[in-house]
């Protein structure tokens, strides 16, 4: 079974509960990018990777929410890659039917806004390299397997920081990936060590204020994971048997 998320804020839960996660065009909620390039109103974004960045971002460091969808109840020629993927991996060669290389970043991203909703043919390839993808329609709430209501006030600063402070980056999916979608386990209480979330393991030399410094970190996280007063998971409906 593979599952696909989406990070917003909870304030919206009713709405999406009643109607399914609608594009901004049919939602007409606002945009939270407005330092770069806004969403494609046309378009659900979905991650395997960061939806509490985003629903820290759509939340406003408040009350956040994370749906989790079954991928395989979408329609496959509406899940497309996303724009900004398709930007970031070919500033280097030049695409057949592509922007120009010397275009600026926010030119080539709407050029291949265009382009995405033709090609779900990509759409694996862009979670490959960045963990992000759009679907062109809107998702019925009985697509989605559970969600997490997340209460950021009360969520310890390490788990707070890691959730908030990334950047939806190929570079970045590429170096943090893994620790990433480890931390989307945590938030849906699947298990995860320390060792998952953590940047740096502890190192041999058991005597060095580094080693210690690392060991009083791990010491910290594990206390912040053990302590879920911040998250709650809710089952909507049991997984379908693959």
């Amino acid at each position: 079974m593979s599952y696909l998320y989406h990070g917003t804020s909870a304030k919206l839960l009713l709405s999406i509960q009643a109607n399914g996660l609608r594009p901004r065009a049919l939602s007409k909620h606002k945009g939270n990018w407005k330092h770069t390039v806004q969403s494609n109103p046309k378009a659900v974004y979905l991650t395997d990777t960061y939806p509490f960045h985003f629903a820290a971002a759509a939340g406003n460091n408040k009350i956040g929410l994370i749906l989790e969808i079954d991928r395989s109840q979408l329609l496959p020629w509406k899940l497309c890659p996303d724009e900004d993927v398709l930007e970031q991996t070919s500033r280097k060669q030049l695409v057949p039917g592509g922007p120009p290389l010397d275009w600026s970043m926010t030119k080539r991203t709407l050029a291949y806004r265009k382009i995405a909703p033709f090609n779900p043919d990509l759409a694996d390839m862009s979670l490959k390299a960045m963990g992000t993808v759009a679907y062109y329609d809107t998702i019925p709430f009985a697509f989605v397997t559970r969600y997490v209501v997340i209460e950021w006030a009360k969520l310890d600063t390490a788990l707070l920081m890691m959730a908030a402070d990334t950047m939806v980056s190929v570079v970045n999916y590429r170096i943090l990936q893994d620790r990433h979608k480890a931390l989307v386990r945590w938030f849906f209480n699947e298990p995860v060590t320390v060792d998952d979330l953590s940047m740096f393991p502890i190192p041999d030399d058991t005597d060095g204020k580094i080693s210690n410094l690392i060991r009083k970190q791990h010491e910290h996280l594990r206390d912040a994971m053990q302590n879920r007063a911040a998250v709650h998971v809710v089952t909507v409906k049991e997984p379908a048997i693959a």
